[in-house]
């Protein structure tokens, strides 16, 4: 090929460069200005993203206020519901509290005016009213048939027309009241004529209506009228007869229970007097526990069974002996008895009464029922009857749960003292079982019986020097036990000797440096091995004398405490035998009584 061919061919393709260089450059171009057209849409969008960004955030603001209010609303419609219901439930306890009012006034009004009757007769009748003619016969009998008249259904009108028939010497008539008075309601009616009497002087009469009320008692639900009679039986005012009904039926309601119960009222008492004296055998016996450790258990129950007549005794003591007896004296249990009898509401009574006292209750809550039902169903359980033998048993060992005097509660302590007495004999006699001979008293290897009776002598000198010497040859064993490991000895030889062989010819470096350091760990290990046994040695012998010193003291502390320990042991054996002393010094005037309760008791 010449070469103006080679010329044209190369300005042709030249050419053909340019003209793709420049297609490429305005390609370049509008590519250029399509990117900017897309970076102004990105601007733009993100300008608009940032609008709703902001927006959203604002409408987030809102629709958080929004819920917020209505949280707020949430709650002030259910505070407003809660609010609604209680001013509901009030509204209606209002209404349904003066319906039952009605009622009350309307049904029960003329049982008022017979319980005000009632009330002035009681205390009216005594013996300056009888002996000076204060009250009118005429008007007493006008008084009495009128109220007959008004509730013929209500015990407490014949009741009263006995009463004034008594009071103008008609017996017939009297005789003829007192039977409705019974037939109506016979506990109420016994109890009212026996408290009448009573007041009247007449104790012979008052004893037999006694007599008749208790037998139409239920033991098993016995409520706060029972402990107010029983208030006046203790004091004799309703006579001595009357008292002694009260003793011997309250000994028959106990059978009975007895025989009815899962526990009898004798496991009732010792459970009682167990709790006083809990915990006792854990105080002041810690070396005597210590070097007693295989026998311990036996002889602590033995122990706790034996402090518990004691502590019944002295619980007894506080409770009862050299009490002031004033208020007993100067109260009128027969008023209060008659007063509480008089108020007692009948049974159709005491169920309204009940709904308008929790309605009042609701009412006072402001509606809140739920904790109108709490203090409601609380004064209800107070309210709630007990049998007999949790009465008399809460008497003696809980009087904060009973509401009765001294001499009601020294009543009960009656009521309960054979099986007090027969507790405690169980118990001194179980104890006794339990009681050792001997001591096995042991420690540290070393092992020795003493005797258990206070009243011999055990020297303590050469018990601690044998114990000394035990202590001191165990000692000298584990001493003796400790020796030279020659084994380990020879191997740290054996790694030093090579240590060194391989460091002395070894050029500087690490390969120096390493059997060197091995070389100083063999013979570390055998100046170790040869400081460990007198060292060692040492501390065992130090604590070794430390192990002496704690184990004679604590040989020779229960030593010391040994007889102190039995004596008060065999002491609290006694206790059964000081409780029925302490009984008698304060019964004197009718220990005949309770010494034939207790004969009964044992043949029943």
């Amino acid at each position: 090929m010449s070469e103006g061919s080679e010329e044209e061919v190369a300005s042709e393709l030249l050419a053909e460069l340019e003209a793709a260089v420049g297609h490429v450059g305005r390609t370049v171009d509008l590519i250029g200005l399509e990117i900017g057209g897309v970076r102004e849409q990105v601007d733009g969008l993100r300008d608009d993203f940032t609008e709703m960004t902001a927006t959203l955030r604002g409408v987030e603001d809102v629709v958080g206020g929004v819920d917020g209010r209505l949280r707020d609303l949430g709650h002030r419609f259910d505070q407003f519901t809660e609010r609604y219901a209680k001013d509901q439930a009030r509204s209606a306890a209002e209404a349904e509290l003066t319906q039952l009012k009605v009622q009350w006034y309307g049904g029960f009004e003329q049982r008022s005016r017979t319980r005000a009757l009632a009330r002035g007769l009681v205390h009216t009748l005594n013996q300056d009213a009888l002996e000076h003619g204060v009250v009118h016969k005429e008007t007493v009998a006008a008084c009495a048939e009128e109220r007959m008249l008004h509730e013929p259904s209500f015990w407490l009108a014949p009741a009263v027309v006995a009463l004034a028939a008594r009071y103008r010497g008609e017996s017939r008539t009297a005789q003829r009241a007192w039977g409705q008075a019974y037939s109506l309601d016979a506990p109420k009616a016994n109890l009212f004529f026996a408290l009448t009497c009573s007041r009247m002087g007449e104790m012979d009469e008052a004893a037999r209506w006694m007599d008749q009320y208790l037998r139409s008692l239920d033991p098993y639900r016995l409520d706060e009228s029972f402990q107010v009679v029983l208030d006046a039986v203790a004091c004799d005012e309703l006579g001595r007869d009357a008292r002694s009904y009260v003793h011997q039926t309250m000994r028959r309601w106990n059978e009975q229970l007895d025989l009815s119960h899962a526990t009898t009222m004798r496991s009732q008492v010792q459970q009682r007097m167990g709790a006083l004296s809990r915990g006792a055998a854990r105080r002041g016996f810690a070396e005597l526990e210590r070097m007693c450790p295989g026998e311990w258990r036996r002889i602590r129950t033995g122990w706790e069974l034996a402090t518990i007549p004691e502590a019944t005794l002295n619980f007894l003591q506080n409770s009862f002996s050299g009490w002031e007896t004033e208020d007993d004296r100067d109260a009128r249990h027969t008023e209060n008895a008659l007063e509480s009898l008089i108020k007692r509401l009948d049974p159709d009574e005491e169920a309204l009464r009940d709904r308008m006292e929790y309605l009042e209750l609701v009412i006072e809550h402001d509606g809140d029922l739920r904790e109108a039902h709490e203090v409601h169903a609380v004064r209800d359980d107070a309210r709630e009857p007990v049998d007999l033998q949790t009465l008399v048993v809460n008497a003696v060992f809980m009087p904060e749960a009973v509401q009765l005097g001294r001499s009601a509660r020294l009543l009960s302590l009656r009521a309960i003292w054979p099986d007090i007495l027969a507790a405690s004999q169980a118990l001194a006699d179980r104890s006794s079982l339990l009681l050792p001979r001997v001591l096995e008293m042991e420690t540290g290897g070393w092992r020795r019986t003493v005797s258990a009776d206070p009243a011999t002598t055990v020297a303590a000198e050469p018990l601690v020097h044998e114990l000394t010497g035990v202590m001191r040859r165990r000692t000298e064993t584990s001493v003796a036990a400790v020796r030279l490991r020659r084994g380990r000895l020879s191997a740290g030889l054996l790694v030093a000797v090579g240590g060194l062989s391989v460091a002395i010819p070894a050029q500087p470096g690490l390969s120096r440096v390493l059997p060197s350091i091995l070389a100083v760990a063999g013979l570390a290990w055998m100046i170790f091995e040869w400081r460990r046994v007198p060292t060692r040695r040492q501390e065992l012998h130090r604590q070794g004398a430390r192990a002496t010193k704690a184990e004679t003291a604590a040989l020779t502390g229960a030593l010391q405490q040994r007889k102190p320990f039995f004596v008060a042991w065999h002491d609290n054996l006694d206790a059964p035998a000081r409780l029925e002393s302490w009984g008698a010094e304060i019964w004197t005037d009718d220990m005949e009584e309770i010494e034939g309760f207790q004969e009964g008791d044992k043949h029943a």
